[in-house]
């Protein structure tokens, strides 16, 4: 694994970060249901080991021209 990731137990909650477990998932742990979720379609993850945050956005460099 890379530096970036570090053991879930110390990932913050009710935050968006990348985990990693069975594969990769963008995901949050609900602290009233006490399990994490998938932030694209909310249902539980199993497991997850290892987050990181996510990357910031990218920044547009040059607005697309519509002709």
């Amino acid at each position: 694994m890379s530096d970036n990731w570090q053991p879930i137990e110390t990932a913050p909650e009710d935050t968006a970060v990348l985990v990693y477990g069975f594969g990769y998932e963008v995901a949050h742990f609900n602290t009233a249901l006490k399990q994490w979720v998938a932030c694209y379609d909310h249902r539980p993850l199993n497991h997850p080991e290892w987050w990181q945050p996510l990357p910031e956005a990218p920044r547009a460099v040059k607005p697309v021209s519509q002709t």
